[in-house]
C-alpha cells in the first residue's frame, strides 16, 4: 500500500505493453462552481493546457462550455497526435450524446454543434466523421479536472505516480 502506480508496474515484469496502434484519449473539462479560477482545461499522456473563464464566458452554460474545452482539446492536440487513433473523453453527457449521435435536440446545441463542424481545426482532426467520443463519470476524469480548476501541482504529482513529466501547453487563441 502506497506504492505509486509506475512502480507498481514495473514490479510485474509481465505487465502489459500497450499495442503500436494503441488509441489516444484526450480528456476535455470546464470548470465553474466549485473553484475560485473558472477555466477549461484538458489533459492527455502528460500535455495539458488551461484557459481562464472570463465573466462574460462563465454566463454560458455549462454544456457550451464543456463543448468550447474540447474544442480546445482539438485545437490544442490536433499538431501533436497527428496519425494517431484519437478518442475523445468528457464528463458531459450532452456534449457526449451530441458528437456520438451527430445531433443536438436543443437550438443552442444545434448551433454549437454546427459551428464545431464548420472549424477547419475539426475537419482536420476528423476529416472521415468525429472520433470516438466517451462519457466519464466526473470523479473519473481527474486530470483534465485538475487542469480546469489550476490544481497544476496536483496534476503533475499524479503524472509523476504514472511514470509521466507533465507538460503545460499553450491554450488556444481561439478559446479567447
Amino acid at each position: 500500500a502506497g506504492a505509486c502506480f509506475a512502480v507498481m508496474l514495473a514490479v510485474k515484469s509481465h505487465a502489459p505493453q500497450p499495442p503500436a496502434q494503441a488509441h489516444l484519449t484526450l480528456y476535455s473539462e470546464a470548470a465553474k462552481a466549485g473553484t475560485v479560477t473558472p477555466s477549461l482545461g484538458g489533459y492527455a499522456h502528460g500535455h495539458f493546457w488551461s484557459y481562464a473563464l472570463s465573466r462574460e464566458h462563465c454566463e454560458l452554460p455549462m454544456p457550451v462550455l464543456e463543448f468550447r474545452a474540447l474544442l480546445g482539446n482539438v485545437l490544442v492536440f490536433t499538431p501533436l497526435v497527428a496519425g494517431a487513433q484519437v478518442r475523445l473523453a468528457t464528463d458531459s453527457l450532452t456534449t457526449a450524446d451530441v458528437l456520438a449521435s451527430d445531433s443536438a435536440r436543443s437550438l443552442l446545441m444545434q448551433i454549437v454543434h454546427l459551428r464545431l463542424l464548420a472549424l477547419s481545426e475539426w475537419r482536420t482532426f476528423a476529416p472521415v466523421g468525429p472520433p470516438p467520443v466517451g462519457f466519464f463519470y466526473p470523479e473519473s476524469n481527474v486530470m483534465a479536472d485538475a487542469a480546469s480548476r489550476g490544481y497544476f501541482e496536483l496534476l503533475s504529482r499524479l503524472c509523476a505516480q504514472l511514470g509521466l513529466r507533465a507538460h503545460r501547453l499553450e491554450a488556444p487563441q481561439a478559446l479567447r
